[in-house]
């Protein structure tokens, strides 16, 4: 899928930033905060849009891992996407909102 990719182009292609033209250790913390704030206008924006053109895009599965105290916690990459996960194999999927206990289970699904 060329979406969301085609829209992180065009962005890089016509938008010079002031953290490009920094030392790189310097730029770090400036690039950060724009890449932060590109991730939120399309996770809380342009997918919307995207999806409102019937025109398919792919984001990636959420970042999963298990606390040293068997808590389940999720990451996505853009801000405001709704994440949601299966205790059942996929047979049902509740949207993910907090950390919670998975030690009584041998998988867990998890999806944007």
């Amino acid at each position: 899928m060329i979406f969301p990719r085609l829209i992180a182009l065009a962005e890089r292609a016509w938008h010079k930033s002031p953290w490009e033209a920094l030392d790189p250790k310097k730029g770090k913390a400036a690039q950060e905060k724009e890449w932060s704030s590109f991730a939120h206008t399309l996770g809380h924006k342009e997918l919307n849009r995207l999806e409102s053109l019937h025109i398919p895009y792919h984001i990636p599965a959420p970042g999963a891992r298990v606390t040293g105290d068997g808590l389940l916690d999720l990451k996505s990459c853009y801000p405001g996407l709704p994440m949601s996960y299966s205790l059942d194999g996929g047979e049902s999927w509740q949207a993910y909102s907090e950390q919670f206990d998975v030690t009584a289970y041998d998988e867990v699904l998890v999806r944007c």
